[in-house]
């Protein structure tokens, strides 16, 4: 059977999403209500995205490049680093501090 927008089923009845999605399965949020932005790998609708997430144009957040600590518009265009990186501000990358052949 189908629940109307705003439930979903669960185990032969319809049960409510989260308030702050709009449509929803049983593992979480499928859209957002209202302005909310989405998290696909955490089925979450959040106000902003978390620190090394960045919004996209479809106001989803996505995961930033590991070696960015924040990073817009894609995943690898950083706007600051981990430690252990310097931040390249040119081309907006992160550079580890150390050369091939050291670490830290």
């Amino acid at each position: 059977g189908t629940c109307d927008s705003g439930k979903y089923p669960n185990g032969g009845v319809c049960s409510p999403c989260d308030s702050s999605c709009a449509t929803c399965d049983p593992d979480g949020c499928l859209t957002c209500s209202g302005t909310l932005k989405y998290v696909p790998s955490e089925k979450t609708c959040v106000t902003s995205c978390a620190t090394s997430f960045y919004q996209d144009s479809i106001n989803h957040c996505l995961q930033c490049d590991s070696i960015c600590q924040t990073c817009e518009q894609t995943a690898s265009k950083c706007l600051s680093c981990f430690s252990g990186y310097n931040f390249i501000s040119a081309s907006n990358q992160c550079q580890s501090i150390c050369s091939s052949d050291q670490f830290l």
